[in-house]
C-alpha cells in the first residue's frame, strides 16, 4: 500500500490512477488531454466533472474529467479520437503497440473508455512523513513477494510465447496506487 499523504483530509475527493512516467509527464505538462483505459468497474464510476488524481512514484497531478466516450476497442477509439491528445509524441501504430503491451485482449474485451481531462492543480510530490514512507516501501516489497502475486507472475511467464514476457510493463511503469 502507498504511504498515506499527510494532507489527505484537506484534498478534494478524486479517483486515483497509477500511470507510467512518460504519460504522467505529458499530463503534467498539459499536452496529454485524453487518458484511455479499459472500461473496468473502476472506470465505470467516472463521470464528466469527476476529479482524477494521477500518481507516478512520488508525484501526483489532479485533473478534472471534461468528457467520457466509450468504444468497443482501441482500434475503434483511434478512429474517432485525436492521436495527439492521447500521446503527442507517438503515432497511432506506436500507441496501439504500447497499449497492447499494457492491456491483453481479454481486458480490451471489457470495452475502452477515452477520458478527456484538464489540469486542476499543478503536479506535486506526495507529502508523506519519513516513517510512513519507510512503511510504504516495506509494504510494497511485501506486496511484490506475496505468494499469490509471485504465482500469477510465474503462470503468466509460462503461458507466454518463447522469448516473450506476458503482462510485461514497458520501462518507466509506476505501480498503481492502492491495493
Amino acid at each position: 500500500m502507498s504511504a498515506r499523504p499527510t494532507d489527505l483530509d484537506t484534498r478534494p475527493r478524486a479517483h486515483e490512477m497509477g500511470i507510467y512516467k512518460r504519460y504522467f509527464d505529458l499530463i503534467a505538462a498539459g499536452v496529454k488531454t485524453t487518458e484511455i483505459r479499459v472500461n473496468d468497474s473502476s472506470r465505470q464510476k467516472i463521470v464528466e466533472g469527476s476529479l482524477i488524481r494521477f500518481r507516478c512514484r512520488d508525484d501526483e497531478v489532479l485533473t478534472r474529467v471534461t468528457q467520457i466516450t466509450h468504444y468497443p476497442s482501441f482500434d475503434d477509439m483511434f478512429d474517432h479520437e485525436s492521436v495527439t491528445s492521447i500521446n503527442p509524441t507517438a503515432t497511432r501504430g506506436e500507441q496501439l503497440a504500447n497499449i497492447r503491451q499494457i492491456y491483453p485482449p481479454e481486458r480490451e474485451a471489457l470495452g475502452v473508455v477515452a477520458i478527456g481531462i484538464e489540469l486542476v492543480d499543478p503536479p506535486r510530490p506526495q507529502e508523506t512523513t519519513a516513517g510512513a514512507r519507510g512503511t510504504a516501501e516495506a509494504t510494497n516489497r511485501s506486496r511484490r513477494s506475496h505468494p499469490v502475486r509471485v504465482a500469477r507472475r510465474e503462470a503468466a511467464s509460462e503461458a507466454a510465447a518463447p522469448g516473450a514476457t506476458a503482462g510485461a510493463r514497458p520501462p518507466g511503469h509506476c505501480p498503481p496506487a492502492g491495493p
